[in-house]
């Protein structure tokens, strides 16, 4: 009885270690018995999992110890050195697998994956070929172009850094095509290649001298920098590059307008204030051309002190005049003595300073109380008609004339300040012609003397030279009077023909629209012989 149940016990064991040996099998299908084993090991070390044969490990025992584990009513056997092997195993894998991930621990390291096919000629990834590829066959029969290596984020098929753009515009990445002018720029704005290559750094390529963006920067003033090559003033401007090329061929830099001052070409400084022919405390004088003149041959003078030996230089470099040329000792004049050496020394005997300072007013009274000469007043002789005396009978006009011309008070009056009368509108000589204001004539002036004023007054050439066309048409066009309708004419009536039957409307008319007298007399000439003052139509 024994015997038959033991015999029983030992079949109901084996049927129960059958089905739980088919359960770990279906649960690891299609995985081999050492990688199960492995897995099993690296999981749970000092156990394995048994195979077709109950009781017995999958891996080679190298000891005689045995570990027996019941799970259930299954019993496993393990040793100790085959778990050891096993875990080895499993580091051995592990290692190799993260030998082999090298993009995976790129990716962990920079959060990006790895840039390739970005760039021709070739790809060398089979899954980013593929994805581009499929769009463009191209990539994949030829080289690998730069075409398909902007479809590779374009398509989402890998990844790759956005691309340098160029230094004259506002890109998406760091920095620019350009490495001289992106290292230029970002020494002193360091966020164009930290950041992006903003509208601020495309702006500093021209501003900080880096290079040019601009078509021909225009020029600017020669004592400022500007963008452009060289300066306004063209004798500056050629004196600076002379000595320094670099200022035309590139950019007006403050070394440039630095150089306009140190090197003679020109004043930039502040220049003084006081007398340029009397020695200053300070550099400079009150007259800038005078100080730029002088400067520019001693720059001594603007740099440190405008002394005595920069002002004798005003006139013996012929900056300026110091001392006026001397006038009628009958006048006022600018500076001290007058023309006449005897009257002169006679007036400066009893007033020294009329020698010293200034020939004022009076000065030239003292002339013929003291003996000296004769001014008298003025001659006897009209101011419109020549005469071997100097001035006219007209103190009023002969002052007009003198203060302009002081030879017709010092000489003689002669044509020429006859001329000036009216030339210079000191007054008028003769009464009005008797030609009418509304006709052109080869005289001056019209019959009507308030016509003749008005015009004048805006126009002196009508008083001065001749009645002309235009002086005509002023007559009503600025409002000095009326002149009558020009009867019978055809210049008032459209014509298929060119001109009109009167030829100063004809000539006054075509001077400022020519189609008139080229083509036809159409109905905007016709207008225009009012509008443009050559005439009445109405």
């Amino acid at each position: 009885m024994r015997s038959l149940a033991s015999l029983t016990l030992v079949l109901v064991a084996s049927s129960l270690f059958s089905a739980c040996s088919d359960e770990v099998a279906q649960s690891t299908d299609g995985v081999s018995t050492s990688d199960t084993s492995s897995d099993s090991a690296a999981t749970e070390p000092g156990t394995s999992t048994p195979t077709s044969n109950p009781g017995t490990s999958t891996g080679e025992p190298t000891s005689t110890d045995p570990t027996t584990t019941t799970v259930g009513s299954t019993t496993e056997t393990t040793t100790a050195d085959s778990t050891t092997e096993i875990t080895a195993t499993t580091a051995s894998t592990t290692e190799t697998t993260e030998g082999t991930s090298t993009g995976s621990t790129d990716a962990s390291t920079t959060g990006e994956p790895p840039a390739v096919c970005c760039e021709p000629p070739l790809c060398g990834d089979p899954s980013i070929e593929a994805c581009v590829c499929a769009f463009d066959p191209s990539c994949c029969a030829g080289p690998w172009t730069s075409e398909c290596a902007s479809l590779v984020v374009e398509l989402d098929c890998g990844w790759c850094p956005t691309p340098e753009g160029p230094c004259c515009e506002v890109g998406a990445a760091p920095g620019c095509t350009d490495d001289a002018i992106e290292s230029c720029v970002c020494a002193q704005l360091p966020d164009c290649c930290g950041g992006v290559w903003g509208a601020e750094c495309v702006a500093a390529v021209d501003s900080l001298a880096c290079g040019v963006c601009e078509e021909e920067p225009p020029k600017g003033e020669c004592c400022e920098a500007h963008r452009g090559g060289g300066c306004l003033d063209a004798a500056v401007e050629s004196c600076v590059c002379n000595l320094a090329p670099e200022c035309c061929a590139g950019a007006w830099t403050e070394a440039c307008v630095a150089l306009v001052d140190q090197s003679g070409c020109g004043m930039c400084e502040v220049v003084g204030e006081g007398d340029c022919c009397m020695a200053q405390d300070g550099p400079g004088c009150g007259e800038p051309q005078i100080a730029m003149c002088v400067c520019a041959q001693d720059p001594f003078c603007c740099q440190q002190q405008w002394d005595s030996a920069c002002a004798q230089e005003v006139e013996a470099l012929g900056c300026g005049v110091c001392q006026a040329e001397p006038g009628d000792c009958c006048v006022p004049g600018e500076g001290p003595g007058c023309v006449d050496p005897a009257v002169q020394e006679c007036v400066c005997a009893v007033a020294p300073s009329c020698c010293q300072e200034q020939w004022t007013d009076a000065c030239a009274a003292l002339v013929e109380p003291l003996g000296c000469g004769m001014c008298g007043g003025p001659g006897e002789a009209g101011c419109c008609e020549p005469h071997d005396t100097p001035s006219c009978d007209d103190a009023t006009i002969a002052e007009c004339v003198c203060a302009q011309d002081p030879f017709c008070c010092e000489g003689t009056w002669d044509q020429g300040c006859v001329a000036e009368v009216e030339a210079l509108g000191c007054g008028m000589c003769g009464g009005p012609s008797e030609t009418t204001c509304c006709e052109t004539h080869g005289t001056p002036e019209c019959d009507d003397a308030t016509i003749t004023e008005c015009v004048c007054a805006q126009d002196p050439f009508c008083c001065n030279v001749q009645w002309d066309e235009l002086c005509v048409s002023q007559v009503e066009s600025l409002g000095c009077g009326m002149c009558e309708a020009t009867s019978e004419t055809t210049c008032c009536e459209e014509q298929d023909t060119p001109e009109c039957d009167d030829a100063t409307i004809t000539q006054c008319v075509c001077a400022q629209d020519p189609f008139c007298c080229n083509v036809q007399w159409d109905g905007l000439c016709v207008s225009e012989v009012e509008s443009l003052g050559c005439g009445m139509c109405g």
